[in-house]
């Protein structure tokens, strides 16, 4: 055989698969949200020394295993009443159905990573708090940090990095309450 002949015969051979590598290929960028889970709405509401913590982050962190291909973490801001709704993909969607532990940051700006609570529960490890999502509407248990010092912003509120003053362990309430 001739290199011509067998350049041609690879050639065709290559584009017969063609339209098989071409499906192949559209199904891998498929865009569809088949790796998202099924979520069902949820709100709480939070309150820090008894009063709106306002632009408050609450992040449900999966205590089981990832319910999602891209371990998804839903959350939920807080707003002037103190309320907040979870969203996972979409706004107000909700979570997953399961069990979550509840850390929280409360920034200074919302665009910067400070925190009012300076990390005392914003990782798994220091917030007590944990939460069950079920089937359908989920009305969340209030959160009530009680006897928290806040960090305050300092004055100069233009400065590329607020500084924060205060120490902020919680201190155990006699209520029983979480801190």
């Amino acid at each position: 055989m001739s290199k011509i002949t067998t350049f041609f015969q690879v050639t065709f051979t290559a584009w017969r698969y063609l339209p098989v590598m071409l499906a192949l290929f559209f199904i891998g960028c498929n865009t569809s949200q088949d790796w998202r889970t099924e979520t069902h709405p949820a709100r709480g509401k939070v309150t820090v020394n008894g009063e709106s913590p306002v632009n408050l982050f609450v992040i449900l962190n999966p205590l089981e295993t990832p319910f999602d291909s891209r371990n998804s973490k839903p959350w939920g801001i807080v707003d002037a009443n103190g309320d907040y709704r979870v969203m996972t993909y979409e706004s107000n969607d909700g979570a997953p159905i399961g069990t979550y532990a509840i850390t929280m940051r409360w920034p200074f700006d919302p665009s910067k990573s400070t925190d009012r609570l300076q990390g005392v529960y914003n990782t798994i490890e220091n917030s007590p708090l944990t939460i069950t999502i079920t089937q359908g509407e989920n009305i969340l248990p209030p959160i009530e940090l009680k006897n928290v010092k806040v960090a305050k912003a300092s004055s100069n509120t233009n400065s590329p990095s607020t500084q924060l003053h205060a120490d902020l362990i919680p201190s155990s309430s006699a209520d029983g309450q979480v801190p």
